[in-house]
């Protein structure tokens, strides 16, 4: 019949011609395969940077930086009352950090936070301990300190020489802060927290706002 004849046909053909589609077969696997390890790969690359960004900046969808200037702190309320969103205040400067016995000063990142910045934090609060100091693990890896050690964080008061003039600290004004670590920040914590596009990490010590507002003489400015 047709049917047995197509089907004999077809079988006489594979037998004859088994090499070259078992060729094609093992082709078109090795392509399924490539293609499929490839979007693994973007996927695994794409989980990767979100993970990143996370860590970077929380929780946060939207920031204003006044550069070299201050914003009032007043401003920030007064947006969170018009829009109905939470807005943190941070004000940051640069700085150094050491033991209180040690000559030597690692470079840092001083910011001065508020409650709102902790919750916006990948884990929507701050580290555990209590309010105050909270470096975070890349600055107390580097000094060699745990929860309740003191040490000596020195802000750049931002008189003298702007930051990318001055060569060395020796040539900038610095308040000197000595306190206690209350908390160690992970990347949980806003411990790799940065609003910069560099993908290195920097050592971090972040202080209540009031403290560094009152450091800097910037009282009621963010």
């Amino acid at each position: 019949t047709g049917g047995m004849n197509l089907l004999h046909y077809t079988a006489r053909s594979l037998t004859h011609h088994w090499r070259t589609a078992l060729s094609a077969c093992g082709g078109m696997a090795l392509i399924a395969f490539i293609l499929a390890g490839a979007m693994m790969v973007r996927n695994q690359a794409r989980l990767h940077l979100a993970g990143i960004s996370a860590a970077r900046i929380g929780k946060i969808s939207f920031i204003a930086q006044a550069g070299d200037f201050t914003f009032r702190a007043a401003l920030a309320d007064e947006l969170a009352q018009r829009t109905g969103a939470a807005i943190a205040k941070i004000l940051t400067a640069r700085g150094s950090a050491g033991r209180p016995e040690a000559p030597d000063q690692l470079p840092i990142r001083v910011m001065g936070v508020d409650a709102d910045f902790w919750a916006m934090s990948p884990s929507g609060g701050m580290p555990p301990g209590t309010p105050g100091l909270i470096v975070n693990s890349m600055l107390a890896d580097q000094l060699g300190v745990r929860v309740g050690d003191a040490i000596v964080i020195r802000i750049e008061s931002g008189q003298g020489l702007p930051g990318e003039m001055a060569p060395s600290f020796e040539r900038r004004d610095f308040v000197a802060i000595r306190s206690q670590v209350a908390g160690i920040a992970t990347s949980r914590h806003f411990g790799k927290f940065s609003l910069n596009s560099k993908s290195t990490d920097e050592a971090i010590a972040m202080l209540p706002l009031a403290e560094v507002q009152n450091a800097l003489r910037q009282m009621a400015r963010v």
